[in-house]
């Protein structure tokens, strides 16, 4: 178990002490265990600065919230039994533009958790499935922050806004992809709480509306995707299980899999009124071919 060194300054003020590494090739902090030198945290990295003959994080509340989910998880390296097939995706391609995405969402001050078919990737065979065709995160509703959606409008933004479905309070879900990579479409999906369960929502082309539900997320941990972190629920195996059904260890091409049927935590969710289809379903042709004047001026308000 991960365990922290009690000092105190000068002042008697109580303080934690813990050991840090910065490991190469990845793009966050290891904190170590003092007993047996192995790892339990990660966090991101972050600024620090001296205090006499140790190091404090700069910013103090980032810390505060990378560290509540620092708590490391591994993925399992299951080898899957699969017919030969070209990678869709490349996955370190793929994780260097969800850690892009992942950075600009903590500017928000969300923190997006891999979700759906990239956290089944990463968790059973620690990469990204060779044929799926899109990556996913999740954003919790109580974090979810609106005004995001500007920054894929401006002309510095490094991902163009695909579509949009749903509002924010109700089955909300966008799909961006990266400026320069618009082969690498990610879908990001609030996430609400009820109860008992979380759920992520999704709308089809005539505004059928389906529910995926999960464990309740309570907790959140780290992982390490190819030298990237990301967050994650702190029950992996429950939550894949819970989607893709306990055969979740075999392989399902995407081709064959249906996000509105095939899932085991799907259900239907009623349909948009009518009235409301063209505004809660947007698609953003022109934005990814370079014309941004298609942008919605829906007030979520």
């Amino acid at each position: 178990m991960y365990q922290e060194l009690k000092r105190s300054d000068q002042l008697g003020r109580k303080f934690s002490i813990a050991n840090f590494s910065y490991p190469e090739d990845t793009d966050y902090m290891r904190f170590h265990d003092d007993e047996t030198g192995r790892f339990a945290r990660i966090i991101p990295r972050i600024k620090i600065r001296s205090c006499g003959e140790y190091q404090v994080p700069a910013d103090i509340l980032l810390f505060l919230e990378y560290w509540k989910r620092s708590r490391y998880i591994d993925c399992l390296n299951l080898t899957v039994e699969r017919k030969p097939m070209e990678q869709v995706l490349d996955p370190v391609i793929s994780v260097m533009h969800l850690a892009e995405l992942r950075n600009m969402f903590v500017s928000f001050n969300m923190y997006p958790l891999l979700n759906g078919g990239t956290l089944l990737g990463w968790y059973r065979e620690c990469s990204v499935i060779p044929h799926t065709t899109d990556l996913d995160f999740s954003v919790k509703y109580d974090e979810f922050d609106i005004s995001i959606i500007e920054e894929f409008w401006k002309p510095s933004t490094k991902f163009l806004m695909n579509r949009r479905l749903g509002m924010p309070n109700d089955s909300f879900e966008i799909t961006v992809s990266p400026v320069d990579n618009p082969g690498y479409p990610i879908d990001v999906f609030v996430m609400y709480d009820e109860t008992n369960h979380s759920y992520v929502s999704g709308t089809n082309h005539i505004g059928m509306k389906f529910r995926y539900k999960y464990p309740l997320y309570d907790r959140y941990c780290s992982a390490d995707l190819k030298g990237k972190l990301f967050w994650i629920t702190c029950d992996p195996e429950g939550v894949v299980k819970f989607e893709y059904g306990p055969m979740w260890m075999k392989d399902h091409n995407s081709k064959n899999f249906s996000w509105f049927s095939s899932s085991s935590n799907v259900e239907r969710n009623g349909h948009w009124d009518v009235a409301e289809l063209d505004d809660v379903i947007q698609e953003y042709e022109d934005h990814i071919l370079g014309n941004s004047t298609n942008q919605s001026t829906i007030d979520f308000t």
